[in-house]
This record gives C-alpha cells, structure tokens and sequence, in this order.
C-alpha cells in the first residue's frame, strides 16, 4: 500500500501551521510543531507509555480537559489500531515527545484499509476542531460592575 498523507493547516496569529502525517498500513511519520508545543506547555509530565517492537516513545501526559467529542480521542494510549471499536479516530500520536522535528514509529496492530480511510478522512477535521476548541488563543474584556446596598 502506498502512503496516505494527511495535511492539517491551522492558522495561528496569522501564521499557517502545517502538519504532516504519512500513513502506511503499519506506520505512521508524524511532524507537528504545533500539536508539541501544546501539550508541552500544559504542565504536564512526560510518561513512557508508548513501546512497540522495541521503540519506546515519551508521550507528554494528556491534560484533564472537558473533551467529550465522540468521534476522536487525544488520550488514548494503545497505538494499535487508528479506528478503535467505538469509531473513535485515535490522535493520541499527537502527544508523541518530538514530534516538532518528526517521529517515524511502526503500529502494533492490524489496521484495515478502512480504517486508514477513516483517518485520513476525519483527522484534518478533528484536528482542527480540538485547535479551535483548546489551542486557539482567546481574549476577553470582563467588566464587574459592583453596586453597593444600602
């Protein structure tokens, strides 16, 4: 099977963030500036929990967020399938440590064509949904007006 490239472009401060990902059945390249710079800047600790075949991945801890998107999952932490059982698309890749610069790592288990459809269908989608939702920055002006009773 040839490779499957997915691109998500954000914008961020007018700047476009580009992400790469090149799909085979059973391995995934992954350069995303963006996505580390924000689970790096969470606080969070990193935790090995990725190994497979002999490559161990740090993976920064994924921050308790109110996520309750059923169609995608940034903390799940078994990399053996793309699609899990419940049709979520698995981004936990994107909390990969080093992915700023590139990962190439090997997926464990069986994923069917399907399956590689569905995430290169739902991935640029879903990326940039949990960008606008949890990434992009706000800003708002909250005035308190306090009246004081007599």
């Amino acid at each position: 099977m040839s490779s499957q490239i997915i691109e998500v472009k954000t914008q961020k401060n007018n700047k476009v963030h580009e992400n790469v990902i090149l799909v085979k059945r059973n391995n995934l390249y992954i350069k995303s500036p963006m996505f580390e710079e924000f689970f790096k800047n969470t606080g969070s600790v990193i935790t090995t929990e990725y190994n497979f075949k002999d490559e161990e991945f740090e993976v920064y801890k994924m921050p308790t967020v109110a996520d309750t998107n059923k169609t995608r999952n940034f903390a799940y932490t078994n990399l053996s399938s793309f699609v899990n059982r419940e049709g979520w698309v698995n981004a936990s890749f994107f909390r990969v440590k080093g992915i700023s610069q590139g990962v190439n790592f090997s997926i464990s288990g069986v994923n069917s064509k399907e399956q590689i459809e569905t995430l290169k269908k739902e991935l640029p989608r879903i990326c940039q949904e949990f960008y606008k939702e949890f990434m992009k920055p706000i800003s708002y002006r909250i005035e308190l007006n306090i009246t004081e009773s007599a």
